[in-house]
């Protein structure tokens, strides 16, 4: 300060400072070299700004003990500062040795309060800090002890939010972390740089510290680092139990429509000088911010496909793949098994990476089930999916990445699983059987019974029961030389008694019919027919039972119709004679 409270009369006013310095014999006492930040005038009792005049020196022999040693014809030939003589700022470089206040032509009464920061550099809690002020009448050296205020602590991620700090947890990087001033929630300013908001990030380990702190009461705010969300986290448990102080945390949400944004430690206060207990600092440590919840994570999904050789899906189609895990991965990270049906062939499993319970590689054996589908073989190949899991401590976001390996452990996109379908082969006698339907049978609507009956003959008139197999007059006999066919006598008129099937025929055709007659047990032209048309060769050429079922049907044919026109030709003669 530098006022005039009586009419001295004097036009011409000045005044003298010497930067603090580290003389010799170690006084004053502080650490490192101080440095000049900024400067400030104020006037008052009636006095302006205009006419002030400021002046400078880096000459390090102007440190001196004695300000009244310096006569006015050395500070005037001093550089002169850039004042603002409407802001009262006033600018000069940071290795000040010395400046002298002017005035001119001011009322016998004024006041200036001068305010300045010097930064004391590497400076410790206790150093003490003296100015030399003054001018040729009045000496007022001034000092002042340096007082340090700071604030520490670790920003880190609980994994299991038990609200203790474990060497398992994540300690988070370039946090952002402010000062806040309670009265106007705006940052607070350094002591020494007071432009500077206090204000820092957190280093690798999580920690930061703030230093340069004013007396007064604040809040401190945690903002997540670049490119990272918090809105799926919160805070964890304040001040767990069991925790120490330097593992515990201290902060509570910030909330914007309902979701994490930051975070808060609050009743934050720093005293005066002249309050402290300590005359030097005040620490505030363990000032730490824990976080927990589900971390932000990348879905993935793993791709598998089923495919049938041989044959299109049917909509009864589905199989079964079976989910193994592997050297002690979480089964709830992949379903136990996977259905594959004609709707999804080729489809994507989703992996449950919350389950995964930290960074590292886990591995599934996938292979197919066994099926009962008729005509299928089944791919009894197996793949294995490694899932790779990785974390961003900074952006507190997990990264999963999904590969299949095939059972030759080869690199694959999609685990594929290929069925092969074979047609079955037909069974004899199988009712299913289309080309039995087609046998000899066409054209006899008598022959309706089991093809392996033997009393069941494809001809109606020579049944091939032992009964039948030869007559009287079929017989070939010499007993029966009209059997030669010749007519010139006429048969035996029949016997009531006897059936109307027994009625004679020309023994020619019936010798053709009964030389080709089977034995008892043995089969019949039709039923070789039947057997030619169940056996697997003629199953395949559906051509090949076309000849013996045309020869089966006209040698039937053509024996009715001889032996009704044998018949008719009989009953004339009778009626002749």
């Amino acid at each position: 300060m530098l006022s005039s409270t009586a009419g001295s009369g004097k036009q011409h006013h000045y005044a003298i400072d010497i930067m603090p310095y580290k003389q010799a014999s170690g006084k004053p006492d502080f650490h490192g070299e101080p440095t000049f930040a900024d400067m400030s005038i104020k006037a008052s009792a009636g006095a302006g700004l205009s006419g002030i005049t400021i002046r400078y020196t880096t000459d390090s022999r102007w440190r001196v003990n004695d300000t009244s040693s310096i006569q006015s014809q050395d500070y005037l030939s001093w550089s002169k500062a850039d004042f603002d003589p409407t802001s009262g700022e006033v600018k000069m470089p940071g290795n000040v040795v010395a400046w002298a206040f002017i005035i001119d032509g001011q009322p016998n009464q004024f006041r200036y309060d001068i305010t300045f920061h010097i930064n004391p550099g590497n400076n410790s809690p206790g150093d003490l800090y003296r100015n030399r002020w003054g001018n040729a009448l009045n000496q007022m050296p001034a000092q002042a002890m340096v007082v340090q205020r700071s604030i520490s602590g670790i920003v880190w991620y609980d994994v299991n939010g038990d609200g203790a700090r474990s060497s398992e947890d994540i300690l988070l990087k370039d946090v952002k972390v402010t000062l806040l001033n309670d009265t106007d929630d705006k940052p607070a300013k350094s002591v020494v740089t007071p432009n500077d908001d206090l204000s820092t990030e957190s280093d690798s380990q999580g920690k930061y510290e703030l230093t340069n702190i004013p007396a007064g009461k604040f809040h401190l705010r945690f903002d997540p680092a670049p490119n990272t969300n918090w809105t799926h986290l919160t805070t964890t448990i304040q001040k767990a139990s069991g925790a120490s102080p330097s593992e515990n945390s201290s902060a509570s949400d910030i909330l914007e429509d309902g979701t994490m944004k930051g975070a808060v430690i609050n009743d934050i206060d720093f005293q005066k000088a002249e309050d402290m207990v300590d005359a030097a600092s005040q620490s505030l440590d363990y000032n730490n911010c824990g976080l927990t919840g589900t971390m932000d994570t990348d879905e993935v999904s793993a791709g598998v496909k089923v495919r049938i050789q041989g044959r299109n899906w049917l909509s009864t189609d589905s199989f079964t793949l079976t989910v193994e895990p592997l050297e002690g991965a979480p089964s709830a990270a992949l379903p136990s098994q996977i259905i594959i049906n004609a709707d999804n062939q080729d489809t994507q499993v989703p992996v449950n990476v919350y389950a995964l319970p930290h960074d590292g590689s886990y591995k599934y054996r996938i292979h197919q089930e066994t099926g009962s589908i008729p005509g299928l073989t089944y791919d009894q190949s197996v793949a294995i999916l490694t899932i790779t899991l990785t974390t961003d401590a900074a952006q507190l976001h997990r990264t999963a990445k999904a590969q299949w390996t095939d059972s030759k452990g080869i690199k694959v996109d999609t685990a594929v699983f290929t069925n092969t379908y074979q047609t079955q082969p037909a069974k004899p006698n199988d009712p299913g059987n289309s080309s039995n339907s087609d046998s000899g049978n066409t054209g006899n609507p008598s022959n309706t019974g089991d093809s392996s009956n033997p009393d069941n003959s494809s001809t109606p008139d020579n049944s091939s029961t032992p009964d039948n197999s030869s007559t009287p007059d079929n017989s070939s006999t010499p007993d029966n030389p009209g059997n030669s066919g010749e007519h010139d006598k006429p048969n035996p008129p029949v016997e009531p008694s006897k059936p109307v099937e027994s009625d004679h025929a020309p023994s020619k055709p019936d010798q053709t019919r009964n030389s080709q007659k089977p034995v008892p047990g043995s089969q019949s032209s039709d039923d070789q027919a039947k057997s030619s048309t169940n056996s697997p060769s003629l199953a395949d050429s559906g051509s090949d039972i076309v000849i013996p079922a045309a020869l089966a049907v006209g040698t039937a044919v053509l024996g009715l119709a001889l032996m009704y026109l044998l018949r008719h030709r009989r009953d004339q003669e009778t009626e002749l004679d």
